[in-house]
């Protein structure tokens, strides 16, 4: 606690010295204490102006203020959405990653057992399409049984 008053008690002298320091050239400098005096009535008479100026326009300002809150309140909400859409998109883009990867990890599989399956066989199937195709009698013969529609 001691430490911090002392740091309090030296801020404090050292504002009252510049401040005396400033008025002790004020005072010594007629030209300083000229153009003090002069930017002195500048802001009295600014603050005047500003005070009229809210004072005659107080509904249409607070109108204004209003209306840009509005309009700040909705490009919130509306970027509050979108970052909203695009937490939820990209959720579902690692959701189906994730899909997609278990599903090359079952082809991979699949594609490992195929070759070890083929690889224990010794050979593939080399017959021809014609053997491979049905016997004549085992043909569809195609009958619909259509004939006893009226033509």
């Amino acid at each position: 606690m001691t430490e911090q008053n002392n740091k309090s008690s030296w801020v404090k002298k050292t504002f009252i010295l510049g401040a005396v320091a400033g008025s002790i050239y004020l005072i010594s400098n007629k030209r300083a204490r000229t153009k003090l005096s002069d930017n002195m009535y500048n802001i009295k008479n600014q603050s005047k102006q500003l005070y009229s100026v809210v004072k005659d326009n107080r509904e249409q300002i607070i109108a204004q203020m209003k209306a840009s809150g509005d309009k700040l309140s909705q490009v919130v909400e509306g970027a509050s959405e979108d970052i909203k859409t695009i937490v939820e998109t990209s959720q579902h883009m690692k959701d189906h990653t994730q899909v997609l990867l278990q599903t090359l990890k079952e082809t991979q599989h699949e594609f490992s057992d195929l070759k070890d399956k083929l690889s224990g066989q010794g050979k593939l199937d080399t017959r021809s399409a014609n053997e491979l195709l049905p016997a004549g009698d085992e043909w569809d013969t195609g009958d619909t049984g259509d004939e006893n529609i009226i033509q």
